[in-house]
């Protein structure tokens, strides 16, 4: 039984238009990202960071901004403008917060230098920290206190 197949090409150009479309609206986002280098990315950084210090809750947290505004950077790419740009876009969080989640970045990257041999970040803080809160004691905890230094 010797048959011979035939395969049947069919050409719908709608489909073909609507396919080169969506590989084009994959492709077009990612022409002002900067190209794939050797050397890590932040984002990597702080994955490896992450895993290999105990998986802190906080600094996971502290580093889904970072993540996001510089993951596709390498540590090569961030200077002190980036750090400050950085912080210029993060306004809305208080001093203390962004200078947290930079000095997040700072060990991560110091991490990388001693473990992977990145350049290390040369930066600065870009904002001074917080002013102190005034906070100011309950009644209950007023008497809480003096019931305790009476005894």
């Amino acid at each position: 039984m010797d048959r011979k197949h035939k395969a049947t090409i069919s050409f719908n150009r709608e489909k073909s238009e609507a396919a080169a479309n969506v590989a084009l609206d994959r492709f077009l986002p990612g022409l002002d990202q900067p190209s794939p280098s050797a050397e890590p990315t932040i984002a990597e950084i702080c994955d490896g960071y992450w895993l290999e210090n105990g998986q802190k809750d906080n600094f996971l947290h502290s580093a889904k901004p970072i993540k996001r505004e510089l993951g596709n950077l390498t540590p090569g790419m961030v200077s002190q403008i980036t750090v400050r740009r950085y912080a210029v876009k993060r306004r809305d969080r208080a001093n203390d917060t962004i200078r947290t989640e930079l000095k997040y970045l700072l060990a991560a990257c110091a991490w990388a230098t001693n473990e992977w041999g990145t350049p290390p970040l040369k930066t600065k803080q870009p904002l001074p920290p917080s002013p102190p809160r005034d906070r100011w004691l309950t009644k209950a905890e007023a008497r809480k206190l003096l019931e305790v230094t009476r005894a």
